[in-house]
């Protein structure tokens, strides 16, 4: 008998179903992409929690009973607005409920409540939104009055915004009667059952909560009703039974027959709750709007269903520890009460801290597959957690929980500042994390020689503790023991503890060049052998010894910080200027000026000649005359002393005149006997010339006789092209009576990449440095450009990319900008 009755309500079940869905003109709403037609998504990667879905499943046509699919999540709803609408009718004709709504109204971004819908596939069409939603956040088309938003496909999440109040006369729109095909005798009949029904209430409002409730009260919810939904009349008079769109079809032709404006409303039925919640295609549902004044205000008839099947869920097997971020399985059965299995349908999963609070954690959702079901799902939480499995239930059978507990532990980890070498008292910090999260009030232990010291973690995750320790070699151990579902951490670290001795063998230095920096460097008293810090830069010494190039760049007192791990000394540099005197005789007295290599004038006193005499703003005076002046600078904290003798002679450079103007004269004649210059067209005048394989060469040539250009053994007219990399010899010849009379000369480098003529011009650019005094061949780039302090990066990069890198490919233009950026760095360097 049971099994028959079950084979009944089944089949009963479809129809209903069936029944419902039908009355809706899917063709307009694309209500169908929801149950039945829609593009489901491939299954994920394990341990996401997700779920594959066939047409076949889906598909009412080919399934006695439609499982609950998953269609979207929802978040952020309240008593208020839970039921997310998706269409909007006020005419049912030829069987059908047609929706007639344009979608021309512009988004009101108002203040409000914001919700969140996270689709499971792909909606189409009108997108499900509650009540009195005035903005989404995807460019849809809307109607304010309907209160519905159209896309034609979307699959990502979506934000929302709706008032707490109902949307007032500026986004009602127009009210009218609905329109319904019933016979008048029998709309005659329902008008005289709802006016008696009504008759002790004042307001519309009044009469159609008396509908809304007369429905509730006296009529049952039941998937096994075999009518139509139009067939009101037997709905009212006759079965007294049905599902939603029969309740939401009989309130909607009650209040038509007393002159009250209401539309019929499709969409879901969710749960009254601000948590993220699944929607489920068999939370369709069906309910009506009235227009009362200058707003639409929502009217459900529908009672509780009283007749589905029970059920209950069981979880028999599942992880009791596990770790964050590893996969949490889940089995479990879903019986009926004579202990048959479900045969479709899907669980929601959730972890919870409270099993019968609101919310939680939905770490998945899965199918059941003849009364089983299985998840894995990666959890990322830390704690003791219920396991909830709630079978979501369909149009047949109960919804049913299950609530089993289990412990996730997490493993931390310990970040620690705890160098090689130490001294003996050392301050030892850390912290203990979870992923980049510090942990407070975690125990922490630090076992030293058998020794253990405990301490605790700030809110932070730091934890701090004072170390005493003899000179040698210790191990200490650090460990974060299992406490609040953490598991146990442990690290193990080897120091060395003791003292830092460093001497400086050459403590004078020079400014602007590089000096050869000794250091004597000890540990404990014994030669020290590995890496050096110098003023943050790693350095390796050896036996004891460091050696290295250092270039102070002011004069005075420089400063050098010197560390191993966490021992470090400070040693200070004198540095000194070089001095540049210069004497001159001026009638007869001896003017002697003294500056040093920044071109600052010294102050101070001076011996001429033995005699002291005082340096004011740089010069010395000295009035007594000589044939030779000893002159001596004894130098100071910033410079070094220097001594020159200046003898006063006849000054021969005068003979160089008259010597000068006879060659210059001689040449001026020469020249415009054979006139002859030639250049190379380029984009700067100081441009390298440097020119790729292939490209065209021109020349500018002025001369008052034929030429000939030859390069390669090839004579050219004004343009030259190689073929082959290389350096060449230009050369331009005047020729008179086919002999040469005159003739000049260039070079021009030819490359298969213009990274070339980069290299070059950074060459050229060392070059100049070279002639300044400073020595460039132990120093990158880098550091070239920052001891001159004109850094230019984009220079250095384009150096940098070709040279250390290996990049090729570079163009003429690049080429040239290195070239420009050079110039500037020249300038500067001014």
């Amino acid at each position: 008998m049971k099994r028959e009755l079950a084979a009944f309500l089944v089949l009963a079940g479809m129809i209903m179903l069936y029944s419902f869905l039908s009355t809706i003109d899917f063709s307009n709403t694309d209500f169908e992409g929801l149950i039945g037609g829609g593009a489901f998504p491939e299954k994920q990667a394990e341990g996401s929690g997700s779920i594959e879905l066939s047409q076949n499943e889906t598909s009412i046509a080919s399934n006695s009973n439609p499982p609950c699919i998953p269609i979207l999540a929802v978040s952020g709803l309240d008593s208020d607005h839970f039921r997310l609408r998706h269409s909007v009718s006020s005419e049912y004709r030829n069987g059908r409920w047609i929706e007639n709504v344009s979608y021309n109204d512009p988004m009101e971004f108002e203040n409000g409540k914001i919700f969140a819908v996270k689709p499971l596939i792909t909606l189409k069409g009108n997108l499900p939104v509650p009540k009195d939603t005035v903005a989404i956040s995807i460019p849809a088309k809307y109607n304010r009055s309907a209160g519905l938003f159209y896309y034609d496909a979307w699959n990502q999440t979506y934000y929302g915004v709706y008032k707490k109040e109902e949307l007032k006369s500026i986004y009602a729109g127009k009210a009218r009667l609905a329109r319904l095909e019933i016979d008048p005798w029998k709309m005659e009949k329902i008008r005289e059952l709802t006016i008696e029904i009504t008759k002790n209430e004042r307001s519309d409002y009044e009469k159609l909560k008396r509908i809304e409730e007369f429905l509730r009260d006296n009529y049952d919810y039941s998937p096994s009703y075999p009518y139509p939904p139009e067939k009101v009349y037997e709905f009212l008079f006759v079965g007294k039974r049905g599902i939603c769109s029969h309740f939401a079809h009989a309130f909607i032709a009650m209040a038509t027959s007393i002159n009250i404006p209401v539309r019929a409303v499709f969409g879901y039925l969710a749960k009254p709750t601000g948590e993220e919640q699944v929607v489920y295609a068999c939370q369709a549902h069906m309910w009506a709007e009235a227009r009362l004044g200058d707003s639409w205000v929502e009217f459900d008839p529908t009672p509780d269903a009283r007749e589905k099947i029970k059920t209950s869920i069981e979880i028999v097997h599942w992880d009791r520890r596990i770790v964050k971020g590893e996969n949490l399985t889940v089995v479990g059965i879903v019986r009926t009460e004579n202990n048959r299995g479900v045969e479709s349908g899907y669980v929601e999963v959730y972890l919870k801290k409270d099993k019968k609070g609101e919310g939680g954690t939905l770490i998945g959702i899965a199918r059941i597959e003849n009364g089983t079901f299985s998840l894995k799902s990666r959890v990322n939480l830390t704690g003791r957690y219920s396991i909830v499995a709630h079978y979501v239930g369909s149009l047949l059978y109960q919804e049913s929980w299950s609530d089993p507990e289990v412990s996730i532990y997490s493993i931390p980890n310990i970040s620690l500042e705890l160098p090689y070498y130490i001294p003996e008292n050392y301050l030892l910090k850390g912290k203990v994390l979870d992923g980049n999260k510090g942990l407070p009030n975690k125990t922490v232990k630090v076992v030293v020689d058998g020794e253990e010291h405990v301490t605790k973690t700030d809110s932070n995750g730091t934890f701090v503790l004072s170390l005493n320790l003899s000179r040698g070699t210790h191990t200490l151990e650090i460990v974060s023991p299992e406490e609040n579902f953490y598991e146990k951490v442990r690290l193990e670290r080897a120091v060395k503890v003791g003292s830092l001795d460093v001497r400086l063998l050459n403590s004078t230095l020079k400014v602007g060049k590089q000096n050869d920096v000794k250091l004597e460097i000890q540990f404990n008293q014994e030669p020290f052998s590995g890496a050096v810090y110098v003023n943050g830069v790693r350095r390796h010494a050896e036996n004891g010894l460091l050696s290295f190039n250092f270039t102070p760049e002011t004069p005075g007192k420089a400063e050098m910080v010197v560390r191993i791990g966490a021992l470090m000394e400070k040693l200070s540099l004198n540095a000194k200027s070089s001095v540049f005197i210069t004497a001159r005789q001026e009638d007869d007295r001896l003017v002697v000026k003294v500056e040093d290599g920044f071109n600052s004038r010294i102050n101070g006193i001076i011996y001429i000649n033995n005699d002291s005499v005082e340096l004011v703003n740089g010069t010395a005076v000295y009035e007594e005359k000589a044939s030779r002046y000893e002159i001596f600078f004894p130098g100071d904290e910033y410079h070094f002393p220097k001594k020159i003798v200046y003898s006063p002679t006849f000054n021969y450079s005068l003979l160089l005149i008259p010597i000068s103007l006879g060659i210059a004269g001689f040449l001026i004649w020469k020249s415009r006997k054979y006139k002859l210059d030639f250049h190379f067209e380029k984009e700067h005048p100081e441009l390298p010339e440097v020119w790729k394989v292939g490209e065209e060469i021109r020349l500018r040539i002025d001369a008052n006789l034929p030429y000939t250009v030859v390069a390669d053994g090839r004579i050219f007219e004004n343009a030259l092209m190689f073929e082959r990399k290389g350096v060449y010899e230009v050369s331009v010849r005047l020729m008179r009576d086919s002999k040469v009379v005159k003739e000049r000369r260039a070079l021009v480098r030819i490359v298969k990449d213009y990274g070339e003529g980069v290299e070059l011009v950074f060459r050229e650019f060392e070059r100049e440095l070279e002639k300044r005094g400073i020595d460039v061949k132990a120093l990158t780039a880098r550091e070239i450009l920052r001891l001159i302090e004109c850094n230019e990066e984009r220079f250095l990069k384009l150096f940098e990319l070709y040279e250390y890198a290996g990049k090729r490919g570079y163009s003429r233009k690049q080429f040239i900008e290195a070239f420009e950026l050079y110039m500037q760095i020249k300038r500067c360097m001014k």
